[in-house]
């Protein structure tokens, strides 16, 4: 368990990415839906086994209730035997529920369960990115009281915000910025929105 507790504190590195992130993010916005999933699974095993255990037939997997939850249980996991597959040819209203169920559960559930989490992606995905965003600021904001002044003060003089920055080459702007270099078809552009005024620069 202590591990485990590791490994999930660990999924706050994720902020190191922001895309990283975003995917962490959007992997617990969706859970909801896993949620959902697993309480439609469990209330049609429930439904299915408590009206199996109405029924008069002989198969010992579903005489009460908690028999038959267990055994449908293990027919959704793909964990129930063929010979108890075989024994259910005898029973043939119990092999129509059986039936019934195994389609309720992997066609429909399961179908539901793709088509919700494709659109919950879509859908959350586009605002995730900000939030992992605004994720990254809060850790360096809980951060920077344990930073030191002096380690402080070497890191912004490390960024030079004195010395101006350069639009193109030649083309010397303002100061107080850190400069990122970019492939110049990365964001092309026909409009030039630097705005320009005569006198010195």
């Amino acid at each position: 368990i202590c591990m485990v507790i590791y490994y999930l504190l660990l999924i706050d590195l994720a902020v190191m990415s922001t895309r990283l992130s975003a995917f962490v993010l959007v992997c617990g916005r969706m859970l909801s839906e896993v949620y959902l999933f697993i309480l439609a699974l469990f209330a049609t095993i429930l439904t299915t086994s408590s009206a199996l255990s109405c029924l008069r037939q002989e198969n010992e997997d579903f005489r009460g209730i908690q028999n038959g939850g267990l055994a449908l249980f293990k027919m959704a996991l793909r964990m129930y035997s063929t010979e108890d597959f075989d024994s259910l040819k005898e029973e043939p209203t119990v092999l129509a529920f059986v039936i019934i169920f195994q389609l309720v559960t992997s066609v429909c559930l399961v179908s539901m369960l793709i088509a919700q989490l494709s659109c919950s992606y879509d859908g959350v995905y586009g605002s995730m990115v900000g939030f992992a965003r605004l994720k990254r600021i809060k850790i360096i904001i809980e951060t920077m009281p344990n930073v030191s002044p002096k380690r402080w003060a070497t890191f912004v003089e490390s960024l030079h915000f004195d010395q101006r920055l350069e639009f193109n080459e030649g083309d010397v702007g303002l100061a107080g910025g850190v400069q990122v270099t970019e492939w110049s078809t990365s964001n092309p552009t026909t409009v030039d929105t630097i705005r320009r005024f005569g006198g010195s620069t």
